[in-house]
């Protein structure tokens, strides 16, 4: 009885581990452009897709990829895609940072970028209790000393996500928020003050960066945001690279 079990554990883990480790299917990486207010390049967005049932390329969140995967397809961008960016940008959520392979992909991606900038944006996403907090903040920490830039994703702006990183804010270079949620979000206008005070109480400057359309009508809403200098507010418009892999 003992050995059937064993059998049975042995090839679910074994079919576990192959999904895990095997390059996804329909899932690719694209390179998109970011751009500052002067149409500045400012580095590469790994965007991750999926093909939907019609063949189509869409953006996806997909949560289940492990980092080994992440990996993988990677390796599949061309080099000559980031060249010439000033930075290579990542969005990683808790698990695929959590994971054993977390400090050799930092390592590999230094490496492989030269003298690019490394940002590694994290997404919350969900829950997280006050050990895996520590966790993850340890695991940045380690990240940063490396040489990596850290960014909080807070695009889809709540009160809670705003809660779920301040614990990080002290390791945060950079928080990147939707410049649309922002502005028809009453709960971010009326709490502007207190955001920026809590970017301002960390040793290191903490840019907030604002995805949205480069227009006059924008540029006046952020005006109106009135963030001290010290914070380095920029509006970003996002261009698809067409040296994407097919």
């Amino acid at each position: 009885m003992l050995l059937v079990i064993f059998i049975v554990f042995a090839i679910v883990f074994v079919g576990f581990q192959r999904r895990v480790l095997a390059r996804p299917v329909n899932l690719r990486y694209v390179i998109q452009t970011r751009t500052d207010w002067y149409q500045q390049n400012v580095g590469s967005e790994c965007i991750l897709q999926r093909k939907n049932e019609n063949g189509q390329w869409e953006n996806s969140d997909d949560e289940s990829i492990s980092l080994h995967q992440i990996m993988l397809l990677l390796q599949e961008l061309s080099g000559q895609s980031i060249e010439s960016q000033r930075a290579f940008i990542i969005n990683l959520n808790y698990h695929q940072i959590m994971s054993s392979e977390f400090m050799y992909f930092v390592r590999d991606a230094i490496n492989k970028i030269g003298t690019r900038e490394l940002i590694i944006e994290y997404t919350p996403q969900g829950k997280i209790n006050k050990m895996q907090v520590w966790r993850l903040k340890q695991k940045l920490y380690k990240a940063r000393i490396l040489g990596v830039t850290l960014s909080s994703n807070i695009t889809k702006l709540t009160p809670k996500k705003v809660k779920a990183i301040k614990t990080l804010i002290p390791l945060t270079d950079i928080m990147k928020c939707s410049l649309s949620t922002v502005q028809h979000s009453h709960w971010f206008q009326t709490n502007v003050d207190q955001i920026v005070r809590e970017l301002n109480r960390s040793n290191h400057q903490t840019r907030l960066i604002l995805i949205g359309k480069d227009d006059q009508k924008n540029r006046h809403f952020i005006k109106q945001l009135n963030f001290e200098d010290s914070n380095l507010m920029m509006v970003t418009s996002l261009q698809t690279n067409k040296e994407s892999v097919a």
